[in-house]
């Protein structure tokens, strides 16, 4: 499908508000785009609530060079889309999310073959798009260049697919229509949700059902007035399936995934459920995530969105994390790795959210 500028424009602020409302995007993590013509492609802005999008907010990227028009920035992960378009002539419209049970099979590295043995042989025919293979590109640990380089390596060695995982990051698909490309993305998330069953036990139902249960929490728990700067937050109780697994582990939660570090922080401890008030609202001014031992974790947000953020992309980190134990041998990320994401989603990508 071919779209005039205000078109695909359009596109792109319908995909964005589908793919957040199928909670395969949580905050603004991901990014869609949509080709104008062979030299251009619009993307959306860096750091923006797509529930505020408007058409001029989406930004005219050139595919030569990478130059854009405009003062908004765009989507600091446009060169992934860049290098897709180049490589795809028949790609109209590309998008990048974080989806859980994809991001979370990321961690290991690997490409999936013969995608038939994970499913029933009734559904078959339904994920014909995604073909027999999903590959997975290397981590782009020195930047966006770096992920773009990894990402055209794969499209090079499995010029055939259409939808790829990216390491301890997330995912990326391609189709001939925006709506063929958010149709891959959920296909995708189903898919992987199988491979994850398969490698883990963990029935493929549980992973698509509703993941966040909470309750405000201050209504459990009476701060200390020395907690003053707590009670001002919105603290949220997490019983949620796999926060429920992490918690019943007594290990402190490691991130596997580059967002889980920027929204968790490098570690997020498990403490004892007898642990003294004053304490616990300590460690939560340092860290927005603390485990209670067997039964669930409190989540820390500025406002009630925020908070619900954390939460969702706690469930998702706490299903690498079960992955990594069921597999073994796989690493998190590196500790200075992750405290950097951790400081720059502080110092930059937090900001531009208010």
């Amino acid at each position: 499908m071919t779209y005039t500028l205000e078109e695909a424009r359009q596109a792109v602020i319908s995909v964005a508000l589908r793919l957040k409302e199928s909670d395969l995007i949580v905050r603004t993590y991901g990014n869609i785009s949509c080709r104008v013509n062979e030299d251009q492609f619009v993307i959306t802005p860096s750091g923006r609530d797509y529930e505020t999008l408007k058409s001029e907010d989406i930004v005219l990227i050139n595919i030569s060079d990478g130059s854009y028009e405009g003062n908004i920035l765009p989507s600091s992960e446009y060169l992934v889309h860049r290098i897709t378009y180049k490589l795809h002539p028949g790609a109209e419209c590309v998008i990048h999310t974080h989806q859980a049970a994809a991001s979370a099979l990321s961690i290991l590295g690997r490409s999936f073959s013969d995608l038939h043995q994970y499913m029933p042989e009734s559904m078959l025919g339904d994920f014909s798009l995604i073909g027999n293979i999903i590959p997975t590109a290397a981590y782009g640990e020195n930047g966006i260049k770096a992920l773009m380089k990894a990402v055209g390596t794969e499209w090079e060695k499995y010029p055939m697919s259409q939808c790829l995982l990216m390491k301890n990051h997330g995912v990326l698909c391609y189709g001939s229509s925006a709506v063929e490309a958010y149709h891959k993305a959920t296909m995708l998330e189903r898919m992987c949700s199988w491979i994850y069953s398969s490698l883990t036990g963990i029935d493929a139902d549980e992973l698509s059902a509703d993941k966040i249960y909470n309750v405000d929490f201050r209504k459990k728990l009476k701060w200390s007035k020395g907690n003053s700067w707590i009670s001002q937050q919105t603290t949220l109780y997490v019983v949620s399936p796999f926060v429920i697994r992490q918690s019943v582990s007594g290990l402190a939660l490691v991130p596997y995934l580059d967002d889980v570090a920027q929204a968790i922080g490098p570690v997020a401890m498990n403490m004892d459920t007898d642990v003294n008030q004053v304490t616990l609202g300590k460690v939560l001014q340092d860290m927005p995530v603390v485990f209670m031992k067997g039964k669930g974790a409190l989540c820390i947000g500025s406002d009630t969105e925020e908070a619900r953020d954390v939460c969702q992309i706690l469930e998702k980190g706490c299903m690498a994390a079960y992955l990594a134990r069921k597999v073994k041998g796989i690493d998190p990320l590196p500790d200075r790795l992750a405290q950097a994401e951790r400081n720059n989603y502080l110092k930059s990508y937090s900001k531009r959210r208010k």
